[in-house]
């Protein structure tokens, strides 16, 4: 008797250390997925800000710029004003020999402002809200805009450049939340990452005219 509770209890023991030589290695094997699945996530992520900077590009190389630095003028043939409060100042109306740049840091209303109608397109290639848009945690957008060297100056016609560049984006860690260990600020364990710039140029299809067409 005394011989068959010693083997039950060593198989009790041995069930036990089983249990927890799986326990151990299950929770490493789940850190070990979900790693990869966030790993996952950041290229996604990484890939989907590259597409936003092209669309973004798109749409400011066939729009009207913030800064008036290509000279458009309206059917009087007067200069338009800049539609941006972001345009440097002083700032010459129609020369773009120098390259201009509005650096985005927040927007209010992206309806009525240019440049945050960009960022707007790139929260939605981003799938992002406006609570989390890629301005959130630090991340700005620059615009670019200047003259090719082609064209014909004489007629005041030139091709436009346009460069976005997104800058400092965060990408929130989605299962660090799960686990309680995010942190809001994005200072914490798990908060968040900074995604790599990425910059797209754009030349323009088009010649821009002083004065509409």
């Amino acid at each position: 008797m005394a011989i068959n509770m010693q083997s039950y209890t060593a198989r009790q023991s041995q069930q036990g250390a089983a249990l927890v030589e799986f326990t151990i290695t299950f929770i490493v094997f789940l850190i070990f997925i979900l790693a990869i699945i966030e790993f996952a996530l950041v290229i996604f992520d990484a890939s989907r800000l590259n597409e936003a900077t092209r669309a973004a590009t798109r749409y400011a190389i066939t729009n009207s710029p913030p800064c008036n630095i290509f000279g458009r003028r309206d059917e009087n043939g007067t200069l338009l004003p800049n539609a941006s409060s972001r345009c440097v100042a002083p700032f010459m109306l129609g020369d773009c020999s120098v390259p201009v740049s509005v650096q985005v840091d927040s927007c209010e209303n992206p309806a009525t402002t240019p440049e945050c109608k960009m960022v707007e397109l790139m929260d939605q290639m981003m799938l992002r809200s406006s609570e989390n848009s890629v301005l959130s945690g630090g991340g700005s957008v620059r615009i670019t805009y200047s003259c090719s060297d082609t064209g014909d100056p004489g007629l005041s016609r030139t091709v436009p450049i346009v460069t976005v560049e997104a800058q400092n984006i965060p990408h929130p860690m989605m299962f660090t939340s799960i686990f309680g260990i995010y942190s809001p600020d994005g200072n914490g364990i798990g908060g968040s990452i900074t995604l790599p710039s990425f910059a797209t140029t754009r030349t323009g299809e088009d010649m821009y005219d002083e004065v509409f067409q």
